[in-house]
């Protein structure tokens, strides 16, 4: 909803983040009717063309308008495009990518077209396919591929002409294929709300920004419904879901030595991306509590949705389960859970009972 205010030469937006989906909530903006004016000349002249643009192509549009019309500068340009998308009318998300979505209702169409139009199960699908759907605007279709993959909906392969779309996957996760390979603890994600969206969008960003390297199964990546199986420096990094959990373990063979840093550093890889997630989304919809599991030796396949946060070990190095029945209490081993995760500087600190830091190591604060 938009009011004027003539005297002031100056609007109030009524600024609904629908782009939140979940969190409804209203703000008030004060912005200045220039803006209103050049956005509805950009949307008019330019959208049923051009369903997305980069903003250096907005730029060069703007110099185009007459100067009274035309915005000072690309900063302001960027702030205005954030207005409206705030407000709904547009995508924009300077902090993932440079590009515009013109016409949200335009991207919506075209990702659920190709998902319709998709009978693979392992959510692969050929650049050709895509191309297909894209046919009728063909020139946005660098553009497309870009803005899906930055945002985490689809990412590409290490094929050049083959695209992963996570949330098409439907294989099975088989834990008979994985049974010579020793295991970590599990780190795990808490999430308020069944994670499986955001499952999805990290496998994809973990391909597309991470760069790792997927496992591969002779000519088959081990990438399935609710897991993801990485392979870097010899460590494989399995990911997975469930409920409302996303859970981290380290695998490797017998005669290779666990490298600390290595795994410390992929967790603080994923905390980065599940940071960068909170900017293309309502920042509450995407809070975390950091935990582990419980038992004390694990497997790839536990579904157990048993959870110990870090505020509830303390500085403890070994604690009764606070999870389990009475009939099965164990004690928990920290130091011994912990050790994948932390660097090697900070467990040695902890270990000595030297200033620990068990209540911090794992925010994402503190890993940027």
């Amino acid at each position: 909803m938009i009011s004027f205010h003539e005297a002031e030469g100056a609007c109030v937006l009524q600024e609904s983040n629908v782009t939140s989906c979940i969190v409804d909530q209203t703000v008030e903006k004060t912005i200045q009717l220039k803006w209103i004016s050049w956005y509805y000349h950009i949307i008019s002249r330019y959208r049923r063309t051009h369903k997305m643009l980069t903003i250096d192509k907005l730029w060069t549009l703007n110099k185009e308008i007459a100067e009274e019309k035309r915005l000072k500068s690309e900063e302001e340009m960027k702030h205005v495009l954030k207005c409206f998308s705030d407000a709904g009318k547009i995508l924009f998300r300077e902090q993932i990518i440079e590009i515009a979505v013109l016409d949200s209702q335009w991207l919506v169409d075209v990702i659920f077209k190709i998902i319709s139009n998709s009978n693979c199960t392992n959510g692969e699908l050929k650049s050709s396919m895509i191309s297909n759907v894209l046919s009728e605007s063909c020139e946005m279709e660098s553009e497309f591929l870009t803005y899906i993959e930055a945002v985490g909906l689809a990412s590409k392969l290490p094929s050049s002409d083959v695209w992963y779309f996570p949330s098409l996957n439907t294989r099975v996760f088989d834990i008979r294929d994985f049974t010579k390979f020793q295991s970590s603890s599990i780190l795990g994600f808490k999430f308020n709300y069944h994670a499986n969206f955001i499952f999805n969008m990290l496998v994809s960003m973990c391909i597309s920004i991470n760069k790792w390297k997927i496992l591969r199964d002779g000519s088959m990546y081990c990438l399935y419904r609710s897991e993801a199986v990485f392979l870097v420096e010899n460590h494989n990094i399995v990911l997975r879901t469930c409920e409302n959990y996303i859970k981290v373990q380290i695998l490797w063979l017998e005669k290779i030595p666990v490298d600390h840093t290595l795994t410390s550093k992929a967790k603080n890889q994923i905390c980065v991306l599940f940071d960068l997630m909170k900017t293309r989304t309502n920042e509450n919809m995407l809070q975390y509590q950091t935990g582990f599991s419980c038992k004390t030796e694990l497997e790839i396949n536990n579904d157990d949705i048993s959870f110990i946060s870090l505020e509830e070990i303390d500085e403890n190095s070994l604690v009764q389960c606070p999870r389990c029945p009475v009939r099965l209490s164990h004690t928990i081993d920290v130091n011994c859970v912990l050790k994948f995760w932390m660097p090697v500087s900070v467990f040695r600190q902890r270990s000595s009972n030297v200033n620990p830091y068990v209540c911090i190591f794992l925010t994402s604060k503190n890993l940027m």
